[in-house]
């Protein structure tokens, strides 16, 4: 394992409305999982309005979640995580045909930022030959359990270098994770060809993609007066 690497993640999500209205619970996985090759040095989250209550639990899978309640209507919700991380780049190892299967979905496939949610069914991305990192993550999660090997979803953040071509940066990332023996749980990110955890930032995994969204909740009002969401992410080296 070489040394560290430390970064710094900001991420902001603004819900925005024409009138005030009333807001449900409302959860988040933002916190990266420390690992043996991560260990987080700050942590700080700030939400506007200011919760009447902000508690944190762990899920079934061991991801770390924020769950605020709110007691007085508002016309903008505003979510800010800024994690400051080591992060260790963890060895290769030699799998030649997850490999393959990596670096086939990141020649032969187009991809497409995707801002609404939900995922495309692996059948879908074949025939369209393109999709999202999160599509991309699902059709090989798809491929390798057919394989008989255990895989997961993975959501998180990807540092992007100055002029690099590397894709999935300024928003959420998606890849997934294969169990394999003697290694344990390996990353393969199919949308940029990266095997192994350089430059990825977990911060949820889960069996399925609906188990690691990184914001969810409820609000109550009139339909039209939803304005919209912004999600700015950004991922940035300390020297």
């Amino acid at each position: 394992m070489t040394g560290p690497q430390r970064f710094t993640v900001r991420h902001v999500s603004v819900y925005r409305y024409s009138e005030p209205v009333s807001f449900g619970e409302h959860r988040m996985m933002f916190r990266p999982r420390a690992s043996h090759d991560l260990r987080l040095v700050t942590t700080q989250l700030r939400i506007t309005p200011t919760p009447a209550r902000l508690y944190w639990l762990h899920d079934v899978f061991d991801n770390s979640v924020a769950v605020a309640t709110f007691a007085h209507p508002a016309t903008e919700l505003r979510f800010e995580s800024e994690v400051t991380l080591e992060h260790f780049e963890a060895p290769l190892p030699d799998y030649s045909l997850l490999r393959a299967m990596t670096q086939a979905i990141k020649r032969d496939f187009m991809y497409v930022r995707r801002t609404e949610k939900g995922v495309q069914r692996p059948a879908e991305t074949l025939y369209a030959r393109s999709g999202s990192c999160r599509d991309f993550a699902v059709l090989m999660m798809d491929a390798v359990r057919s394989l008989g090997l255990a895989a997961r979803f993975v959501s998180g953040y990807i540092f992007v270098p100055d002029h690099d071509t590397t894709r999935g940066g300024g928003a959420t990332h998606a890849w997934l994770q294969i169990y394999l023996p003697g290694a344990g749980w390996v990353d393969f990110d199919p949308t940029n060809s990266i095997v192994g955890n350089r430059h990825l930032i977990r911060v949820a995994v889960a069996w399925d993609h609906q188990q690691a969204l990184p914001l969810w909740g409820t609000w109550s009002g009139a339909p039209h007066s939803f304005n919209g969401l912004e999600v700015e992410v950004s991922v940035t080296e300390q020297c």
